[in-house]
């Protein structure tokens, strides 16, 4: 059996902070390019679609925009950050676009104190759109759907 890889797709991801450190806020909203990963394995975890972020540690964390677990590297490997959860606000499925909106929460040790960080974010996917959109239907996950 042949198995066919799927390459990443290019995505504009806007991350804003909305935590309570007043420094960040006032810095901490972009946008970046990033890249959407399908059918990704992380520690026996098979995840259906990821998209890479850099958060204010300056972390890369991969979010599973389907089953809402957040990975990151740990000794080189890619594990799931247990203190960290994704919550979805709105999805938007279209021929042309595929719009999430979420949150991301999660508890982090800063000078040691541990605190409750969180950000929003939205994902703008303008290419190949078809297989996003049937994962997510597939998912059963509530969306606004305007596929023809």
């Amino acid at each position: 059996m042949i198995k066919i890889s799927i390459p990443p797709v290019p995505v504009n991801v806007y991350i804003k902070y909305s935590g309570s450190r007043l420094n960040l806020v006032q810095r901490y909203n972009a946008f970046e390019d990033s890249r959407i990963e399908f059918e990704k394995t992380f520690k026996n975890i098979k995840e259906t679609i990821t998209v890479k972020v850099k958060l204010f540690d300056d972390k890369i964390y991969h979010l599973g925009l389907i089953s809402r677990n957040i990975y990151t590297e740990v000794n080189n490997e890619l594990i799931q950050f247990e203190n960290g959860f994704l919550m979805h606000n709105e999805i938007i499925l279209n021929n042309d676009i595929t719009f999430i909106s979420a949150r991301i929460t999660m508890d982090v040790e800063v000078n040691g104190e541990l605190i409750n960080e969180s950000y929003s974010f939205k994902v703008f996917i303008k290419y190949n759109n078809s297989k996003i959109n049937k994962y997510i239907v597939e998912a059963e996950i509530e969306c606004d759907n305007f596929i023809k």
